[in-house]
């Protein structure tokens, strides 16, 4: 649907995705905002987890479980193609450890669909339905595509949190024909167009997996460690969405080259592709006709 949807109460959708704590972007987090004005046409505001109507992209369906603050409410919180940072929960205990995640949502939550079959299984295991699976930053096609010359051979996206580490650019020069791209930004037609310029993506950002994967861009993906308390899981759980390997493709810098890049770089089919995004659009469509 692209007529536009109301909503209760001002007009003002409220959503939650994450924003770093002076405001900062990070693109694959943007792309619930992106979505909601490009496909649906939704007028809506950046809100705190317990006041928002919805969330959708990024790890952060932690945030609901065992939350006092949202079983409280009168209103629902909506869910579309959410992910868990990890099936674990911190431990109320002197040394914080980790512990199964036990009891999840309350009433107030209304699930639609989660971003892959880990997470669904997570939350099967606990009583709750199976969810349909599809990450939403696989519904970028739909609201923008654009055909750019093949600048670069090779694309880099780093993970926000070492886009300044000097290696990338190290490995751009030993690599050669290739380019950094920085997910600092909301800008989606700036993205789309540095990625559809390159023939092959690596990426160490989840969603810059995502995105090549929805444009059909060839990709490999890039782990060196942890990146938060969930290490591979937000991976693993959006590759068993897609039916890719979870064979770790490169674990360090040394290990970059063009051969093996080449060698490497996995495509997934793009039948896959339209029935996530067509189960996906599905999800938003009812999750916003409930709001």
């Amino acid at each position: 649907m692209d007529d536009g949807f109301n909503v209760s109460g001002d007009g003002q959708l409220k959503a939650y995705w994450w924003r770093s704590a002076n405001g900062g972007c990070n693109f694959g987090d943007e792309i619930t905002s992106i979505i909601l004005n490009r496909k649906f046409h939704v007028a809506h505001s950046i809100s705190n987890v317990d006041e928002a109507d919805l969330i959708s992209v990024g790890s952060i369906l932690n945030k609901l479980v065992n939350n006092k603050a949202i079983s409280l409410r009168n209103r629902k919180i909506h869910v579309v193609g959410s992910g868990l940072i990890s099936p674990y929960v911190k431990h109320a205990s002197l040394f914080k450890r980790m512990k199964p995640m036990g009891r999840t949502f309350g009433k107030s939550v209304v699930i639609h669909s989660v971003r892959g079959y880990m997470t669904q299984q997570v939350l099967t295991s606990l009583g709750e339905k199976e969810y349909p699976v599809g990450d939403p930053g696989l519904m970028l096609p739909l609201v923008y595509d654009t055909d750019p010359d093949k600048i670069y051979k090779i694309g880099f996206i780093p993970h926000i949190s070492s886009i300044d580490n000097p290696e990338w650019k190290n490995v751009c020069a030993r690599v050669g024909n290739s380019i950094i791209i920085d997910f600092r930004t909301d800008d989606l037609e700036s993205i789309v167009t540095q990625i559809k310029s390159c023939g092959i993506i690596v990426s160490q950002s989840l969603h810059g997996l995502i995105i090549a994967d929805a444009y059909g861009i060839p990709n490999c993906w890039y782990y060196d460690g942890p990146l938060h308390s969930g290490g591979k899981f937000k991976f693993y759980d959006y590759f068993s969405s897609v039916g890719r390997s979870f064979a770790l493709r490169f674990c360090s810098f040394n290990e970059l080259n063009a051969g093996d890049i080449n060698r490497y770089a996995d495509k997934i089919d793009p039948n896959v592709i339209c029935s996530l995004q067509s189960d996906i659009v599905k999800s938003f469509e009812k999750a916003l006709q409930q709001i």
